[in-house]
């Protein structure tokens, strides 16, 4: 089976089609390597030297192995105002609509301004939540205006938003993720089809068809 890992911080050997995540400003570029997949951006908490940053985000965002644009988006502890974070966020929609690559985004508490932009700006390109924890209404909220909930780790505590809802959000709508978390991404997908009683297959194969849909560019049964 073909596990999809969407956003990882921590590259595996395993036969996942994963993205790991590249944040210009904190971690090396020069050493990524041509056969895996790669998304790269500006994450909100690292944003010291702004400008050099756009430089090497635009210089590596074109690479064909980049296949995504993010995460980048919007947090509390940034050292950016709400209204730089915002300039922010549409230089990197800009990228990703240049580039006809997905976005990956990054939003702690501000998923209705997600919502808000994404309406203004109209984008072709698919977006991508990643770390989704949210309610109902707010996971609803994503599905009507087409945007992507990719979950990870906190899927595995039953006291967490995602855990209680995440039946209740179709799969055509969701990827799996690691980020941080030390948890292989095959751990993710057995603990959502415990959770929704769905086969690790139909999960797996639908979730590719997500993949190579939106980041291949490719029928899903290719």
């Amino acid at each position: 089976m073909q596990f999809v890992n969407i956003h990882t911080h921590k590259p595996s050997d395993n036969n996942s089609s994963e993205i790991t995540n590249l944040v210009v400003g904190r971690d090396s570029i020069d050493n990524i390597l041509p056969e895996r997949f790669y998304s790269i951006g500006i994450h909100p908490w690292y944003t010291e030297n702004l400008q050099k940053s756009k430089e090497i985000l635009t210089q590596y965002a074109a690479y064909p192995y980049i296949i995504a644009i993010g995460e980048c988006g919007f947090d509390s502890k940034s050292l950016l105002s709400l209204s730089e974070q915002e300039s922010l966020f549409v230089y990197h929609v800009e990228l990703s609509e240049k580039l006809d690559k997905p976005l990956i985004i990054h939003s702690v508490k501000t998923v209705n301004e997600t919502i808000r932009l994404k309406k203004i700006l109209k984008p072709k390109m698919p977006w991508v939540i990643h770390g989704f924890n949210s309610n109902a209404q707010t996971a609803k909220e994503c599905i009507k205006h087409g945007l992507f909930m990719s979950v990870g780790h906190l899927l595995c505590n039953g006291e967490t938003s995602i855990a209680k809802i995440v039946d209740q959000v179709p799969l055509t709508h969701l990827f799996f993720e690691t980020d941080e978390s030390d948890l292989p991404i095959d751990a993710i997908y057995e603990q959502y089809a415990l959770l929704t009683g769905k086969s690790i297959k139909n999960v797996t194969e639908t979730i590719y068809a997500n993949f190579a849909r939106n980041f291949l560019k490719k029928d899903g049964n290719n």
